[in-house]
């Protein structure tokens, strides 16, 4: 059987490219512009040459130094407040102290660097002062349904010795692909299950098509970024996680224990969705065989296209633990965020370059990485002002 993936990197490119008139509610009155100051770009082939263009993580620990995941080189970068490269930690390999490719999270807490990997399912913790491997060790072969759960995608340390983590746990279907992401409360030390599942939340949907000579299956993508929602998730500084589904401004947020102790909804209208805009999506595959398995997938699955986009593509806590959300702009150059007071409405807002994933927000500074196909990532930091 032949499988042929259209990844997510495609709609990606849509989402800047389709041309959408917006229908938003009118907050121009309600939220303040805040002002943003670009005070680092480093592009990665400036680092000394030691730096991959392959970048899926970024930390940042109390003293503003970064550390960077770089995949193609198997190793977590640290670079200077000022953008000079400084050290590397690991190398390739699976003993201790070693990275294979696949890095699933990168945190840090507590002056702690904590790495978690795909394959092998383990997470090694390394001191920041010197950077030495504290400890190295397995997950265990965890199952729900009868479905391996792999390795977390975040990890918050608690102060007992024993960890909160959220899964996300791939179940495949007849007709496709489901995704959830799994919530444990507590992992002991050994990281044996303390409790068992506190909740899980709802799938997110991929686009399948079967083609019915061959058998082979065509995945376009989750489109989780812009037709169907996700559930997007982070910990706040208090170790409490921060739900939302990708399809409203409705946040709720439960403690260690799993209760539910806040949530927080706002009225918000996306930009529309219309039949041209699914064309779209559908002219970007220059093969026309590519494009009919692309609406034989919607029709095979009985999806029902919706009459908007989805409201963000982005959820971050700070380190003041204030919610930061990016919105889908179609066709726009530059995302706009919003930033959420304390009484739970979005309080400010800026626009940065849909060219940049946010990674963190913290000390009233914001960092990421801006990447564009066919050129070398940067590393970007502003300086928030107004807040």
């Amino acid at each position: 059987m032949k499988t042929s993936f259209v990844y997510l990197s495609v709609l990606l490119l849509l989402l800047s490219a389709c041309n959408l008139e917006e229908n938003k509610r009118d907050t121009s009155t309600e939220i303040s512009s805040l002002e943003m100051r670009n005070d680092l770009s480093v592009s990665v082939d400036t680092l000394s040459g030691l730096v991959g263009q392959q970048i899926t993580h970024l930390v940042v620990d109390r003293n503003d130094h970064i550390y960077l995941a770089d995949r193609s080189q198997h190793k977590i970068h640290v670079i200077s407040p000022e953008g000079r490269y400084l050290d590397s930690i690991g190398k390739q390999g699976r003993g201790p102290g070693e990275f294979e490719r696949n890095f699933k999270s990168v945190s840090i807490y507590n002056d702690t660097l904590y790495v978690v990997e795909n394959d092998p399912s383990r997470f090694s913790v390394f001191r920041l002062d010197n950077r030495q491997l504290i400890r190295m060790q397995y997950f265990p072969d965890v199952t729900i349904d009868e479905d391996r759960i792999g390795a977390p995608e975040l990890l918050y340390p608690m102060a007992n010795g024993a960890y909160q983590m959220v899964f996300p746990n791939y179940r495949m279907a007849r007709y496709g692909i489901t995704y959830d992401h799994v919530t444990f409360s507590i992992f002991d030390y050994d990281l044996e299950p303390v409790d068992k599942v506190v909740r899980t939340f709802p799938p997110t949907q991929y686009f399948v098509y079967t083609d019915p000579q061959t058998g082979g299956e065509a995945i376009f993508g989750n489109f989780g970024e812009g037709l169907v929602p996700e559930t997007l998730v982070d910990f706040d500084s208090q170790g409490n996680l921060y739900v939302a589904q990708s399809d409203s401004m409705h946040i709720r947020v439960f403690d260690p224990a799993g209760s539910k102790i806040r949530e927080i909804s706002y009225d918000y209208i996306p930009p529309p969705l219309t039949q041209g805009d699914v064309d779209s999506i559908a002219s970007i595959f220059s093969a026309p065989h590519a494009k009919q398995f692309f609406y034989d997938a919607i029709e095979q699955n009985n999806v029902q296209v919706p009459g908007h986009w989805m409201a963000m593509q982005t959820l971050l806590i700070d380190d003041r633990d204030r919610i930061w959300v990016e919105l889908i702009n179609p066709g726009e150059k530059k995302h706009t965020w919003w930033v959420f007071g304390k009484d739970g409405k979005p309080k400010w807002q800026f626009q940065l370059s849909r060219h940049i994933q946010v990674y963190v927000v913290r000390n009233y500074k914001i960092y990421g990485i801006w990447s564009k196909e066919g050129e070398y990532p940067r590393i970007v930091r502003y300086h928030v002002e107004g807040i």
